[in-house]
């Protein structure tokens, strides 16, 4: 019996498929609808469940209803800031005595003596916008615990054993087209290379 040889299409679906949060539920806290629509996008293709706020006070009110495992909180919004909304956040989650909801602050512009303020009114984390798919990807897995274990895996022989010469990382991913992505994340579902 011949075996078919992988292609490195094949290999990138395989990866891809591994970058599985399992419906984990995550708010975007976003005033701006385009940066929603990217972001829901991108966090779609990684199964992760996007509720959405459009300010602080509609994040404030979705948490006493709602439990999610992280929050990406804009800083810069009307009605009320991310600032402020992440205050509350955490001084409920102290009075009440729940477990600490991860928070990664995503601003525009962070300089240093902001990104005391953000770390000291409880955020867990920040990032500059825009920011690269990877970047969110590896912030959102370091901040949940997770392991990907194709990450400690021998790829380069693995790739020599399927016939494919080229060995690929996370940063092969960054510099392919979002249409790419797409389809090929499309194709993979379909089991169609």
């Amino acid at each position: 019996m011949v075996e078919k040889e992988t292609s490195a299409d094949e290999m990138i679906a395989e990866l891809l498929e591994k970058r599985d949060f399992g419906g984990m539920p995550v708010l975007l806290v976003e005033d701006n609808p385009m940066n929603q629509f990217v972001a829901n996008q991108v966090l779609e293709l990684w199964n992760i469940k996007v509720d959405f706020a459009d300010d602080g006070l509609q994040a404030v009110n979705l948490l006493k209803e709602n439990d999610y495992a992280l929050v990406l909180m804009d800083l810069q919004m009307p009605v009320m800031s991310g600032y402020s909304a992440t205050k509350i956040i955490r001084e409920k989650e102290h009075k009440f005595e729940k477990i600490k909801t991860k928070i990664i602050a995503i601003s525009a512009s962070v300089y240093e003596v902001e990104k005391a303020k953000i770390f000291k009114i409880g955020c867990d984390d920040f990032m500059l916008k825009p920011f690269p798919e990877n970047l969110i990807f590896d912030k959102i897995a370091e901040h949940l615990g997770v392991i990907y274990l194709y990450e400690e895996s021998n790829l380069k022989q693995e790739f020599q054993e399927r016939g494919i010469k080229k060995e690929l990382n996370l940063e092969h991913f960054s510099m392919m087209s979002e249409d790419w992505l797409k389809q090929l994340y499309q194709a993979s579902l379909e089991g169609n290379d």
